[in-house]
């Protein structure tokens, strides 16, 4: 299925809510983050947002707070921002069972050393490395445009828990001197700009435009090997904001549809949400034609013989 860019989105989007790309652009790029949080809601079996793909370093993660004297760890990865729930890992080509997080909290089900798994690990994390010894943070913002906004981190050091604020300051590092354990929770403004986390020359996290409240998927590796686990999970939802960002949906109709249906769904006239109702159907109508289009000869793996429970029989093969 065809892809495009902000850039040409934003033409398409523009007319339906009556706005300028040009000075209207803050307002357009909501919508259209709105518009394809849409179609990712609604048409998950449309095959619009395919699953994420990638390879990534083995590193150690601490179990709880660490401290000057060493910690307790285990090897895992950090999924990055698009990655959800993984479907299937590999290492040295080869593949990896993968584990729910509730399979540990069975201790006679806990993979055994010689098993090449993978577990998901409950909930998320704010930064996609953690502190190895306990440290001072800093913050960097390389844009000009984010001078001035505010970075909130809440820390922890033992029992004690902080909320440190960090004023950004455009190509340098702005400290704080409280030395924090536990990282909890990363707070950002909207940024037009990366910002990066780090612990002295250890970087921790970089942000991207459409963060604020950062949170990272985290599988444990339950093998020896250092070498790089592929990754292929479900997509998750990302918010979009440079004009070279890639747009998944990129037939102009179903854009100027989509657009339709998200200005008016919850309008107060009848009218028009009956107009976005008809916009939504026209686009799902529009969305199907696409993906069968796409499939092709795939979309039909053969015809099915005698009774509903049979397996089917593919083109070409003998019994």
């Amino acid at each position: 299925m065809n892809q495009t860019t902000v850039k040409v989105a934003l033409g398409a989007i523009s007319e339906p809510f009556a706005k300028n790309v040009v000075t209207d652009r803050a307002y357009l790029i909501g919508k259209l983050n709105a518009v394809r949080n849409s179609v990712f809601g609604l048409f998950p079996t449309l095959g619009v947002f395919k699953d994420s793909f990638g390879s990534f370093q083995v590193q150690a993660f601490p179990v709880g707070p660490v401290t000057n004297h060493g910690y307790h760890s285990y090897l895992g990865v950090t999924l990055p921002r698009g990655f959800a729930a993984p479907v299937k890992c590999w290492q040295s080509n080869k593949p990896l069972l993968t584990r729910s997080e509730w399979r540990a909290m069975h201790t006679d089900l806990v993979p055994c050393e010689k098993e090449l798994a993978v577990t998901y690990q409950p909930g998320l994390h704010p930064t996609e490395r953690d502190l190895l010894v306990p440290s001072k943070l800093r913050v960097y913002a390389d844009s000009t445009a984010d001078a001035g906004k505010t970075v909130v981190i809440e820390v922890r050091h033992g029992t004690i828990e902080k909320k440190l604020r960090f004023d950004l300051i455009h190509d340098n590092w702005t400290e704080c001197s409280f030395v924090a354990d536990t990282i909890v929770s990363v707070s950002l403004p909207e940024i037009t700009g990366s910002v990066s986390v780090a612990a002295g020359d250890r970087t921790l996290s970089r942000y991207y435009p459409g963060e604020t409240a950062p949170g990272y998927a985290r599988i444990m590796v339950n093998t020896k090997s250092a070498c790089d686990v592929f990754v292929r999970a479900k997509k998750e939802f990302s918010p979009i904001y440079f004009d070279s960002d890639i747009v998944e949906i990129g037939d102009e109709m179903v854009l100027k549809w989509m657009a339709t249906f998200v200005r008016y769904a919850t309008s107060p006239d009848d009218s028009k949400r009956r107009l976005a109702g008809e916009s939504l159907q026209l686009a799902k109508t529009q969305l199907e034609g696409l993906h069968r289009q796409y499939l092709g000869r795939a979309f039909q793996d053969g015809q099915s013989q005698g009774r509903v429970n049979q397996r089917h029989v593919l083109p070409g093969y003998k019994r």
